[in-house]
């Protein structure tokens, strides 16, 4: 037996982002908690069936995030910083 303690409706079916690049400015400053820019790349929230594909990001504070979203693909991703202690997929 499955007790379903939440449910939602998926607001969006079948749709994704690909072949896109993302360029943020390098390096900015640290203006403090929560007062930057927002350098966000790809939020996804409430999808069925999306995916990222063939992607670059560069210098984000939040490349990819993705929440409450089923049957996602997230293929061939690239990201990078300029920044000194940047994460980068080549890490």
């Amino acid at each position: 037996m499955c007790t379903l303690h939440h449910s939602w409706t998926m607001t969006r079916i079948n749709c994704g982002v690909e072949a896109l690049t993302i360029r943020f400015p390098a390096n900015t400053p640290f203006l403090g908690e929560y007062k930057e820019e927002g350098y966000n790349g790809i939020f996804m929230n409430q999808l069925a069936h999306g995916w990222i594909n063939q992607v670059a990001i560069e210098n984000s504070d939040t490349a990819i995030r993705v929440d409450a979203s089923v049957f996602m693909t997230i293929a061939n991703i690239t990201i990078s910083g300029e920044e000194p202690g940047s994460w980068s997929d080549d890490d």
